[in-house]
């Protein structure tokens, strides 16, 4: 059953609410367009004028621009989440039996607590203190020391970055540290893979390292075109991804009971449950 014959009557309620959205998303879309148009003539007028009461304008005009956009990106999130509450995860499961998009959890585990950070300062590069996690990929033979998570950096309305991680956790005394990064430099080729001990960088480590970067290699392959890290600490191993969007992303520019609209959920899924990435993480230790 597709999913707009099996969820029609909340796509039905949800379409009302997806125009709304569409139109107040067009209006915006004006504002920017013309207060930016103001903003480069009123530049312009500075310049031939040499005034710099029209100068200052423009400035602000240009504020303006840069705050309707930003406003603009917002409207869309409020109905992303209540699209996922009422559809996407109930579809994901219905989907793919043995697999759950799931909520976070209302109290963290300080366990939970400390492999999330983890997971951000070795795997994302995104800010520990912003970042949450927004979704949580379950199956059912998971173990509690693998864990699959999707992090927001920011809040709900305003995401600044998203990031799907791979854990793998464990507890070890020693104080081997180890990442693959992307290359420092954009003429290099191979990636930045680092190991320190004790807080001092050491030689690498075989065959930890090559395992380390088939990781890193693998999840790139899989995600192409993204940002990819992978890192090793004594709390476990983790791999991440950059997400450039949202994924399963609910269509706001097209309507919610057109079968088409939902055509990126099926690759969405086979990356999101692609068993290689995590093989690899549960082959490291």
């Amino acid at each position: 059953m597709s999913i707009v014959e099996r969820f029609k009557n909340r796509l039905e309620g949800l379409e009302l609410e997806r125009l709304k959205v569409a139109r107040d998303r067009q209006t915006y879309r004006f504002l920017g367009c013309l207060t930016g148009v103001l903003s480069l003539l009123s530049f312009v007028a500075s310049i031939v004028g040499q005034s710099a009461l029209v100068a200052v304008m423009a400035a602000f005009l240009a504020l303006c621009t840069g705050l309707v956009w930003r406003a603009r990106k917002t409207l869309g999130e409020a109905f992303q989440v209540r699209f996922r509450e009422q559809v996407t995860r109930e579809w994901f499961h219905e989907r793919f039996r043995s697999a759950y998009l799931n909520p976070p959890p209302d109290v963290i585990s300080e366990e939970l607590r400390v492999a999330l950070r983890e997971a951000i300062v070795r795997s994302t590069a995104q800010n520990p203190k912003k970042t949450v996690i927004e979704e949580r990929l379950l199956f059912d033979r998971d173990s509690y020391s693998s864990l699959v998570l999707i992090l927001r950096e920011g809040p709900v309305l305003k995401p600044r970055s998203r990031a799907l991680v791979w854990c793998k956790l464990r507890t070890d005394e020693n104080g081997l540290v180890a990442f693959v990064w992307p290359p420092a430099l954009a003429t290099q080729k191979k990636p930045d893979l680092r190991f320190f001990e004790n807080g001092k960088r050491v030689g690498l480590k075989e065959p930890l390292a090559t395992k380390l970067e088939s990781l890193y290699e693998l999840a790139r392959a899989t995600w192409a075109g993204q940002t990819v890290r992978v890192g090793y600490s004594p709390r476990g191993v983790f791999a991440g991804v950059r997400l450039t969007r949202r994924l399963f992303e609910a269509p706001l520019d097209q309507s919610l009971l057109d079968e088409a609209a939902y055509e990126p959920w099926s690759k969405d899924a086979s990356h999101l449950l692609d068993s290689s990435v995590r093989d690899a993480l549960n082959s490291i230790f």
